[in-house]
Parts: structure tokens; C-alpha cells; sequence
């Protein structure tokens, strides 16, 4: 895959994500939220059909807030803009 490819791919999923990361929700509102994300089928920026499974998009998300989180504390302990 070459980067661009990677950027369209990286770009397709944050879209995905970004109503559950661009405010703060309850757990319920979160796993709604969620539930509904997965509920469709969506077209990756391959041209691929996709399916996305509940457990895959709760990894990804965890490991996009653990990454967040590590950059906001050490953005902090520096005291500079992340």
C-alpha cells in the first residue's frame, strides 16, 4: 500500500470514528453510537464492501485514545501545543 492509499485509509476510518471522538458521551451513548456505526456497510477507499465488526472498531478506537492520551500527557509534561 503506498501512502497515499495509507492517508485515504487512515482518512476513510477516522471518518468513521469522529462523532465518537469530537465529544464527550455517556458509555450508552457511546455504544449506541457505535452499534449504529457497524450496523452499515460502507465502501473503503479500495472500493471494497465492508462490513465492520463491533469488536474491530472497539480496538481501533481504544488504540486511537490510548495514542491520544500519551500525546496530551507528554504535550503537557512539556508544556508545548500537540
Amino acid at each position: 500500500m503506498d501512502e497515499q492509499a495509507r492517508q485515504q485509509e487512515a482518512n476513510f476510518r477516522y471518518g468513521l470514528i469522529a462523532p465518537l471522538v469530537s465529544r464527550k458521551l455517556d458509555p450508552g451513548e457511546q455504544m449506541a453510537l457505535m452499534r449504529e456505526i457497524v450496523s452499515h456497510e460502507y465502501e473503503t477507499p479500495s472500493g471494497n464492501a465492508d462490513n465492520l465488526m463491533l469488536q474491530d472498531h472497539q480496538h481501533f478506537l481504544f488504540s486511537l485514545l490510548s495514542k491520544l492520551h500519551v500525546r496530551i500527557i507528554n504535550a503537557c509534561n512539556r508544556k508545548t501545543d500537540f
